[in-house]
């Protein structure tokens, strides 16, 4: 996995690009001073400085319920077959160690899969 800092003014830019191809799952204001982790479809609506959410992020990652397997029943034995969702996936923290008011203040650690491009960031 490649790590990249980046800059405040580089994060805008980074999520247009990522958006183009990918979904985005990330900090949004639902309502006023209230945040959650949500699928965004313009850079605009990411929230960075935004305060801690009463539901983790990984609820937007991780569906309550979840397709496994399908499974058909055709003579004596079924047949069954894996659902893989192949979404890469992706991470961007805020600061260092992900503390807001830390020495990363302003910048972002970007981390995506190997070979995925985040140079020029």
């Amino acid at each position: 996995m490649k790590t990249c800092v980046l800059e405040r003014s580089e994060v805008t830019p980074f999520f247009e690009r990522v958006l183009k191809g990918h979904e985005v799952v990330a900090p949004v204001e639902k309502e006023k001073g209230f945040y959650v982790f949500a699928p965004v479809r313009k850079a605009e609506e990411v929230v960075l400085d935004y305060v801690t959410t009463l539901l983790p992020p990984k609820k937007a990652f991780f569906p309550q319920r979840q397709t496994l397997f399908r499974f058909r029943l055709d003579g004596d034995l079924p047949e069954m077959a894996p659902v893989i969702d192949g979404r890469p996936a992706g991470g961007l923290r805020r600061g260092a160690g992900g503390d807001p008011g830390g020495p990363g203040r302003g910048r972002a650690m970007a981390e995506g899969e190997a070979g995925e491009d985040l140079a020029g960031f």
